[in-house]
This record gives C-alpha cells, sequence and structure tokens, in this order.
C-alpha cells in the first residue's frame, strides 16, 4: 500500500492573513516497507505532515485544505483520507504521539490494547491472542493488567506502540516519540522500531532527537516552513558534516555522551547512601592533574527538611535533608517513577507534602512557594491562557517586562517575535515551549523549575533555552531543570541532583 500527498497546502483556522501556511504546495510518496524521518526545525511542518496521513487534518484540526492525501490499497482502490471518517482511516494508519497520555482511552494496559480490536468488533478470542502475540514481541507482558498512571513514560511509549501494533496497520505513524524519555526508554523504544522493520511494516517519523534512529531509515525528508527542503537517503543523511546538520537546525546525529557534573549529595529519594550519613552539599570537583580536589561548597538558598510526599498509602518522595543553592543550573535527574516531577509541584507549591521548605532562611508554605516560584511543566498545554504570543508573556510578568520594547526583546531573544499576535494554542509543540519559558523569564521569580524543556526543540532553539537557564542563574535565581536530554546538560549544567525510587 503506497500512500501519497499530492500538491498539498493546509491553513489552520487560527492563522493570521500574510503569515506562512503550515504546509504548502507538498509532494511526498511513501512506499510500502519504507522507513522515512521526518526532520527540520520546529515549527517546520513535521507533526502537519503526520496529521495529513492520519486524517487529524482536516478531521479534527480544521482549516483550509488543498490537494489531496491518498492511500493505495494493495488491490488498487484508493481511499482519499479528506473524503474518509477517522474510524475508517485509523483501519490501516496507527499513530504514537510524542505524550501517549493524549491517545489512551481506558486506565487499564489490558483494557487499552484491546480498545481498537473491540471496537472494531473482533473475536475476543482472536483479540487475546493478538494481544500475547504483540506484548511478548515487544516484551511488555508484566505490564498486562497495571493501571497506565502508575507506569513509567517509557512504558507508556511501549503501551502506544502495542496498541498501533494490534491494528496491524499498513502505516505506523510516530510524532517526536522519544522527546521525553530517558536515554534507556529511547533504547527500548529503538528496538521496537528496529522489530517493525524488520517485519517490513512502513513507518514514517517526526523527530528532533536523530542519533537512535541511525541504521533504520530509508529516506530522510529535511523540512522548512511546511515545504521540503532537502530529500535524501538514510546513508547521505548520516554523512552530513555538523556544519549541514547545524544549517537545517537538526540536533546531534551521534548519541550525545553522559555529561560529567558536579553532584549535589542528600539522601531519601536523592542517593542510595545509608540514612546514617550526614547530607551536605558537595559538588566533587577534579583538579588539572586529573587528581581529586577540595570539595567546593556553595552558599545555601533553598533549604529542604524531612520532605515527605504520599500518593494514597505509597511513598514517593522521602527527602530527610537538602540544600540547593541559587546561580546555578542544577540539573534534576533519575529514572521515570523516581518522583522528579512530584519533587518540582512540591517545591514550587502545586502540591502540599509533609517537611519544611525554606528560601533564604525564609520558610514557605504551599501558598508563599507558589508566590516565589514558576514552574514549566512537561505539558505546556496546561499553562497557555493568552489569546495572543504577546499577550502569554505578559499574563503574570514582573514589571520590567511591562514596556512593549521589553516585551519585544524578550520575543525577539526566543525566536517568537514573528509570532507575537499568533494564538498560543495555534502553535507547534516547539513553540508552545519557547512561550512558557519565555513567560517564566518575564515573570522573575526566585525559584524556577522546568520540566523536560527540551521537548520538541530543535538545535538552534535549545540552545538558546540554555542561554536561557544560564542567564536566569547568573541573575541569582534558583534554577533547577528536570532533563534526559544529554544534550541539554552538557549546554548548561552546572550541578547534577540524582533521584531515584524508593526502596523502602
Amino acid at each position: 500500500m503506497s500512500t501519497d500527498i499530492r500538491d498539498v497546502t493546509y491553513r489552520y483556522p487560527t492563522s493570521r492573513p500574510g503569515t506562512p501556511a503550515p504546509i504548502t504546495n507538498l509532494n511526498l510518496t511513501i512506499q510500502p516497507g519504507e522507513s522515512v524521518l521526518i526532520c527540520g526545525g520546529s515549527g517546520s511542518g513535521k507533526s502537519s505532515v503526520i496529521r495529513l496521513l492520519n486524517g487529524l487534518i482536516p478531521k479534527y484540526h480544521e482549516g483550509t485544505l488543498t490537494g489531496q492525501v491518498v492511500h493505495t490499497s494493495t488491490n488498487g482502490n484508493e481511499h482519499i483520507i479528506s473524503h474518509e471518517e477517522l474510524f475508517e482511516t485509523g483501519r490501516f494508519t496507527a499513530t504514537v504521539f510524542q505524550n501517549p497520555r493524549t491517545q489512551f482511552f481506558t486506565t487499564n494496559v489490558t483494557s487499552e490494547l484491546a480498545f481498537a480490536c473491540e471496537n472494531y468488533g473482533m473475536n475476543p478470542q482472536d483479540i487475546k491472542d493478538r494481544m500475547m502475540r504483540v506484548v511478548n514481541e515487544i516484551n511488555i507482558p508484566h505490564l498486562l493488567g497495571k493501571n497506565l498512571f502508575h507506569i513509567s513514560g517509557g512504558e507508556k511509549q511501549r503501551v502506544a506502540c502495542g496498541c498501533s501494533m494490534m491494528s496491524e496497520p499498513d502505516l505506523y505513524l510516530f510524532d517526536e516519540p522519544t522527546s521525553n524519555l530517558s536515554p534507556q526508554a529511547i533504547d527500548e523504544f529503538r528496538e521496537v522500531y528496529a522489530s517493525l522493520r524488520r517485519k517490513g511494516a512502513t513507518l514514517v517519523v517526526a523527530e528532533h532527537r536523530l542519533y537512535f534512529l541511525r541504521g533504520l531509515v530509508d529516506r530522510v525528508i529535511i523540512m522548512t516552513d511546511g515545504r521540503i527542503e532537502r530529500e535524501m537517503t538514510g546513508d547521505e543523511f548520516w554523512a552530513l558534516t555538523d556544519d549541514e546538520r547545524s544549517q537545517y537546525g537538526l540536533r546531534d546525529l551521534t548519541a550525545p555522551p553522559e555529561p560529567e557534573l558536579p553532584t549535589i549529595v542528600a539522601n531519601g529519594n536523592a542517593t542510595k547512601l545509608p540514612p546514617t550519613l550526614v547530607p551536605t552539599l558537595a559538588p566533587s570537583t577534579t583538579s588539572d592533574d586529573g587528581g581529586s580536589a577540595d570539595s567546593v561548597s556553595e552558599p545555601t538558598a533553598l533549604e529542604i527538611r524531612n520532605l515527605q510526599f504520599s500518593y494514597g498509602k505509597k511513598l514517593v518522595l522521602d527527602i530527610p535533608e537538602l540544600r540547593l543553592p541559587a546561580g546555578k543550573v542544577i540539573v534534576v535527574a533519575g529514572p521515570n517513577g523516581a518522583g522528579k516531577s512530584t519533587f518540582a509541584s512540591v517545591l514550587t507549591g502545586l502540591e502540599k507534602a509533609r517537611g519544611t521548605i525554606s528560601y533564604r532562611g525564609e520558610k514557605l508554605t504551599p501558598k508563599k512557594r507558589l508566590a516565589h516560584s514558576y514552574m514549566v511543566m512537561q505539558d505546556v498545554h496546561r499553562q497557555l491562557f493568552g489569546t495572543t504570543v504577546r499577550g502569554e508573556v505578559t499574563v503574570d510578568s514582573a514589571a520590567s517586562f511591562v514596556d512593549p520594547a521589553q516585551v519585544d526583546g524578550l520575543l525577539a531573544e526566543f525566536d517568537l517575535l514573528h509570532l507575537a499576535d499568533r494564538h498560543p494554542m495555534s502553535l507547534s509543540g516547539g513553540q508552545k515551549q519557547r512561550v512558557v519559558i519565555a513567560t517564566a523569564k518575564a515573570c522573575q521569580k526566585d525559584i524556577v523549575v522546568f520540566d523536560e524543556p527540551s521537548s520538541g526543540l530543535d538545535y538552534q532553539h535549545m540552545v538558546a533555552i540554555a542561554h536561557a537557564l544560564r542567564e536566569l542563574a547568573a541573575h541569582g535565581k534558583v534554577v533547577l531543570v528536570i532533563t534526559h536530554d544529554y544534550e541539554l546538560m552538557n549546554l548548561c549544567g552546572d550541578l547534577i541532583l540524582h533521584l531515584n525510587k524508593l526502596s523502602y
């Protein structure tokens, strides 16, 4: 079954006159059994291509569409996607999204895997047989029966892949599937993708993270402003020089090294040291001759004592003592399920917990923590409130960002000035991410927490975000960055705080 995008131009209904169309005069053919990578800068049209192929444009994302997207089946029948209902398109396409939570319909892994097949009226025994084949193929039989909200991000992504495989589609679509995954989870996703490729599946993946796809793609499409900028084979793509890669705004083509950062030492979640060890902030450094230098101490700005947080009866955070400095970019790392996002929510007053949190000697109630802090969430859709980008970054800004010239300067810093009058919800995922990060800077809070801020960002904008994080730290803020992204850590990290799953 081949898939053709034939001279397609598309505009979202929120697009303003004079702004470039997300897709312009696009022509693309996907051959059966092909593995195609679509890449390019933030807002280049990658996700829009995926939405064209699965019918979400124009059935869900309404707008002005010219041209056709046509699936031709093995018997020669043509399916014009814009004429098909989504439940019909779902018979021959399956999509794995950036955030798998947005595509789940049930709360249980087993029910979710069966959901599509049940809705198509398959025989129950056939569903069970297919499910066991799929879960064994992608190594998730241990997840059957588990609550979808109690498994890690990487496990959710594998469940989403399993759901797509249950449909046995002609075309698999992946929209930035690794943007929020740990290095280990990326390796696991690569195994699933490689397995599908070995079976001869037709695969299209839109991605910013590229290194893990080496050896797994036949063709690469580089997009700019809704158009195909360049098309090449996989071998030609992996042979690009760093200068060529940077020219297209692409991230590294090789696996980034794990950063070697001084470590903040504590206990509970924050280390596996015995509880009897007195915790301190002790970044270790190395002398010029390779030997161990004296420990470095930083003045404490944020002090945490006896912090505990539970979901029901399950204790997920237990940090007896932790001291964090201002003026440094502190990377918060650890496996999925270690409580990193929960830790951020407690620090910023979004969740109540036992224990005390003090800022420069003042004990902060949750209400005071809300006033002192700002958090850029992993799902930025939850914190977009304005009707324009300009309005969004000023909705809670400090007095210095009320002046229009200051606002324009901030928008220009994050490459958002040309989008100032756009509705935030009409932007790409990476553009939305930059809007919320710009808002965080405008608020000028004392404590700023970023949860996976490089999600959906190309190389150029990731560098800009890293610069903004360092600038916030230079102004004396307490800056914490929750991330799995080694590239971002290497660009801006000063210290690292490891959180681990509790073993008690």
